[in-house]
């Protein structure tokens, strides 16, 4: 049998946060993401917003998104490619490693860009951490962002601003980055419905 996984919004409930910061620091490392910024993007904080799913109640998948960096615009634009303003950013996407390759970030990623086209975001780029695997390229080809190229050591100094200790190479991070864009965030995406 398998598991009925929910997806709803982030939100204001506290309960969820420290589930949700957990998950992603065992994807991305611990201080990438802050409780802080959990916060904020549950409370919508300047046009921020993100997904989370659930089974039975436990944090197995959480997507987050809000206006791009702008690391992120100036990579894009060091690729030839300027952003429709304003640009927004999916900042994270990040799925339970056992839970993987059946449909739950396709899911997170649709009410996440949703949301992203009712804040009135023109574009959205999209950053992929390159870590030997391209478990992401499918997910943004299938949902229509086009790869617009690397950003070698794009968290560099990022990593040693904010102390952040990446889970593949230590601080500073070395790691590139695969930057991808879509420039017209649909409001009917597929209901991405994990499978």
């Amino acid at each position: 049998m398998r598991d009925v996984v929910t997806i709803a919004p982030l939100s204001a409930e506290p309960s969820v946060h420290d589930a949700t910061l957990a998950l992603i620091a065992s994807g991305l490392g611990d201080g990438y993401v802050t409780l802080e910024n959990i916060r904020a993007y549950a409370a919508h904080d300047e046009d921020r917003g993100g997904a989370i799913a659930f089974v039975d109640g436990e944090v197995i998948g959480v997507a987050l998104g809000g206006p791009a960096t702008r690391r992120t615009s100036a990579a894009a634009r060091a690729l030839g490619v300027t952003p429709s303003e304003p640009a927004a950013e999916v900042q994270t996407v990040v799925v339970e490693r056992g839970r993987r390759h059946r449909g739950v970030a396709g899911a997170l990623l649709v009410p996440v860009l949703s949301e992203l086209a009712a804040s009135g975001f023109a574009s959205v780029l999209a950053v992929v951490w390159l870590s030997g695997q391209d478990e992401s390229t499918d997910l943004f080809r299938s949902a229509g962002f086009k790869h617009l190229g690397d950003s070698p050591r794009h968290w560099w100094q990022d990593s040693i601003d904010r102390g952040y200790d990446c889970p593949s190479c230590g601080n500073p991070c070395q790691c590139t980055a695969a930057i991808w864009a879509l420039d017209e965030p649909a409001d009917d995406l597929d209901d991405g419905a994990p499978r």
